[in-house]
C-alpha cells in the first residue's frame, strides 16, 4: 500500500537511513524478515538515479567521513551526514 493510505506512516531509522511503512503490521512484517526486506531495498535503490549532491544540505560537510542519513522527503531522497542534521533540516526545508 502506498505510504499514507493506512493513515500516518510509521517511520524507523534503520541501518542509517528512514523506513517508512503504511502500517504498524508492516513494521511487524519488516522485523520478521528485516534481511529479505532490506534487500528489496537495495535493489530498488540500485535502480533509481543517483543521489545529485555529494555533501549536507544542513552542514555542507561531504559524505565521506561516514554513513549519511538517508530519507524521503515529499517523494525526493535526501540525505545529511548524519541524523543530527535532520532538526535542522526540517526547520527549513
Amino acid at each position: 500500500e502506498p505510504v499514507g493510505s493506512m493513515g500516518k506512516p510509521v517511520v524507523l531509522a534503520a541501518n542509517g537511513q528512514e523506513i517508512r511503512f503504511c502500517c504498524k503490521n508492516c513494521l511487524k512484517d519488516y522485523e520478521k524478515d528485516k534481511a529479505g526486506y532490506m534487500k528489496k531495498l537495495a535493489e530498488a535503490e540500485a535502480k533509481a538515479k543517483p543521489y545529485p549532491l555529494k555533501a549536507c544540505l544542513v552542514t555542507g560537510e561531504d559524505f565521506d567521513h561516514g554513513t549519511p542519513y538517508v530519507f524521503a522527503y515529499e517523494d525526493q531522497q535526501i540525505k545529511l551526514c548524519c541524523k543530527d542534521c535532520l532538526k535542522d533540516f526540517i526547520k527549513d526545508p
